[in-house]
């Protein structure tokens, strides 16, 4: 049947795996998931659709064991009780980034837009999701990931989006007229 599991937002994994490429370690803030669809594949892989439930912590690890070849990890609720402040301003400085001339452009940009048009998505699920649509710095996801506060995440993504803008502002006055000869500053 259907199950609650921990999966990252960073990674689709049973725990919040980090390598820096010499060591491995298990990250201490998940997201509890609702698995919403299985499918089972003649070779033995699996797709899972997942719906995020609440962020938690990691407090406790069990180790695999005989039966089971699996950690297992006891874990508690780090998100805010109820809804979330609606934090339209948040909402709006957020909207109003995605819509300007520079990062319009985004590959995900429509996408994000249509997020924020719509009312029915709450500003803490929006917060989320533009920061796991738009940017694809791991280490950034994971930070918000594991920020409990609502209020400290908008500031995060606002001012990666505003950061980001930045760049793009520098990268358009580049004029190709202006490079020499046969170089590019790319």
């Amino acid at each position: 049947g259907i199950r609650d599991i921990g999966v990252t937002g960073v990674q689709t994994c049973a725990l919040p795996i980090y390598t820096d490429g010499a060591t491995t370690s298990i990250r201490e803030v998940a997201c509890i998931g609702r698995i919403t669809r299985l499918e089972r594949y003649p070779d033995g892989r699996f797709d899972l659709v997942v719906h995020g439930v609440s962020r938690a912590r990691i407090d406790e690890l069990d180790q695999p064991e005989a039966d089971r070849l699996y950690l297992r990890a006891w874990m508690r609720p780090i998100d805010e009780s109820g809804p979330g402040p609606a934090m339209p301003e948040a909402r709006r400085t957020i909207s109003g980034l995605l819509r300007g001339p520079r990062l319009a452009r985004l590959s995900q940009g429509e996408f994000a837009r249509q997020l924020t048009a719509n009312e029915q998505v709450p500003t803490q699920a929006l917060i989320d999701l533009i920061a796991f649509v738009v940017f694809s710095d791991q280490g950034l996801r994971y930070r918000v990931l594991a920020d409990a506060d609502c209020r400290s995440r908008a500031a995060t993504v606002t001012r990666e989006l505003q950061e980001l803008d930045r760049l793009v502002e520098l990268v358009d006055r580049q004029e190709p007229g202006a490079w020499p000869k046969g170089l590019s500053w790319n």
